[in-house]
């Protein structure tokens, strides 16, 4: 290739590689960090779950006012277990555990 032929080749890579990278913002943070929780997991932040009931012969629990017990269903989520503290519900591939309270708990001292 003659040394003409190479400078007209390079300045085409160079102008190619300007115009691809032209429309992309140097700040934006890469696609994966944008999506990080998986949109399931999104959905979950609207269930609340207020009580659950343990007695002898059943496990209860109060998902959303709705009186729920494990193989039920709520917003496609099917209730797989029920513990004292958590509901685990399945989502597709995803677990997710639902508190019964925040976790955000404020110890004080009794007087």
């Amino acid at each position: 290739m003659r040394p003409r032929n190479k400078i007209i080749f390079l300045i085409g890579l160079i102008f190619l590689s300007a115009v691809i990278f032209a429309n992309r913002d140097p700040t934006r943070p890469p696609d994966a960090y944008l999506n990080r929780e998986p949109q399931s997991a999104a959905n979950t932040k609207s269930l609340t779950l207020n009580a659950i009931i343990i007695s002898k012969s059943q496990r209860v629990a109060v998902i959303d006012g709705k009186t729920m017990k494990v193989g039920d269903t709520i917003q496609n989520k099917k209730i797989i277990k029920i513990e004292s503290d958590h509901v685990d519900l399945q989502d597709g591939n995803f677990q997710i555990s639902l508190p019964l309270f925040s976790q955000d708990v404020i110890h004080t001292k009794g007087k």
